[in-house]
């Protein structure tokens, strides 16, 4: 068997393990056991099976299957996870994951999912955290668990998180939704100035983007495997765009959303003379700059460099007319660091 990397989820972080072609199935468990300090007695080893797209139990069985199958393929690393041998229906004793938004004049964006699995309160709740994270204006670290190509294998990770990173989900931006009507008669309260993205499948894209001709404010992202019926898109090209992998798609959200914050920062650059004005525009301009940075980090690439450079300079500007405008009022502004104020 060749070597392959062992990605664990437990205890609400993944680590991986080196599996080397004579390491057998009674030494992994140790050395997992050994990594996470604790017994495995009252907990299931499990990997992610491809093939069907669900977590199995890890055993002997399955290690001497891969030894077969490997070789035969690119794969380089794979994802398990361990699950309490309790039953599943525990998880209900935890509050189920808030992702309503809260009420704030400072909502500026959405990001809506309408998908009949997704779109339940208790599925995909980790995936769910990462979206929230990864979309969210908040410096929010994401380096916790890392993105690359795990997208697949947390559709299917269940697991709620612990009571500290639960809080972290109740971010304001992010809303589910498995009903077109209710999804729709959410869409219609948002105020038009905030930035909406819609992600749906091709199957409920069809039956609600024609409902959107009014609503502009509104970015749909199709999440489909099934290009062969796309018909009812072509009349709606202005509106949308297609993906076909969870990564792909998040990667853009966040860049477009960043892009979105640019254009309105440009928007506020037209009244100089209006010191609230100028201040949003340098909030839209930091807030483009952490999804840039998140962007390139979750991509492995500086494909937002130019784009970022371009932004520190029109952040320098208007910091700068900040300051100039205070010096008006307080001469003696000069003499304070920023760090004071």
């Amino acid at each position: 068997m060749i070597p392959f990397n062992f990605a664990v989820y437990f205890l609400n972080q993944f680590h991986t393990f080196f599996i080397s072609s004579n390491l057998s199935y009674n030494e992994l468990v140790q050395l997992i056991k050994k990594t996470f300090r604790g017994s495995l007695k009252d907990f299931i080893l499990q990997i992610y099976d491809n093939r069907f797209k669900i977590y199995v139990e890890f055993d002997d069985e399955y290690i001497n299957w891969l030894r077969n199958r490997l070789p035969r393929t690119s794969i380089e690393t794979i994802f398990g996870r361990i699950i309490s041998k309790r039953p599943a229906t525990q998880r209900a004793q935890h509050p189920p994951i808030s992702l309503s938004p809260l009420s704030s004049d400072r909502m500026k964006q959405h990001v809506i999912w309408l998908d009949n699995y997704i779109g339940r309160q208790e599925n995909c709740p980790l995936l769910k955290l990462q979206f929230c994270k990864a979309t969210s204006i908040h410096d929010y670290d994401i380096n916790t668990v890392s993105f690359t190509g795990m997208i697949e294998p947390l559709i299917c990770l269940d697991t709620i998180p612990d009571p500290v990173s639960r809080n972290t989900t109740q971010i304001y931006c992010f809303n589910v939704f498995q009903d077109i009507e209710r999804c729709l008669n959410f869409m219609k309260k948002v105020e038009p100035h905030s930035i909406t993205i819609l992600i749906t499948s091709n199957d409920f894209g069809s039956h609600i983007v024609p409902l959107l001709a009014h609503l502009t404010h509104v970015f749909v992202y199709i999440l489909q495997n099934d290009w062969y019926w796309f018909e009812w898109g072509f009349d709606y090209l202005d509106r949308l765009q297609m993906f076909d992998h969870h990564q792909t798609l998040l990667i853009r959200i966040i860049r477009d959303l960043a892009f979105s914050y640019v254009q309105k920062a440009e928007l506020c650059q037209k009244s100089q003379c209006n010191q609230s004005l100028v201040i949003d525009a340098l909030k839209y301009l930091q807030w483009a700059r952490l999804l840039y940075e998140r962007a390139d980090r979750i991509d492995g690439t500086r494909f937002s460099s130019e784009r970022i450079e371009y932004i520190n300079n029109q952040i320098d500007k208007y910091e700068q007319i900040i300051d100039d405008s205070i010096l008006d009022l307080d001469p003696d502004f000069g003499s304070i660091s920023k760090e004071t104020i």
